[in-house]
């Protein structure tokens, strides 16, 4: 990857293996995911609940 753009890589994994890639340097955890019934939300550090509704980018 190049060409002067920044780029970050997302990947999931099981929750029993959070623990492992907390050792990991320079590696972030972002959120987790749960089940589909519960929707999508942001959540704030300080609890609040954010709905997320899908939106998009156009650049033309």
């Amino acid at each position: 990857m190049n060409g002067g753009e920044d780029y970050e890589l997302l990947f999931t994994i099981p929750l029993e293996k959070k623990d492992l890639v907390e050792e990991i340097n320079d590696v972030s955890i972002i959120g987790y995911i749960c089940d589909a019934g519960q929707g999508g939300k942001f959540v704030a550090r300080n609890g609040v609940e954010l709905e997320l509704k899908a939106q998009g980018w156009n650049a033309f």
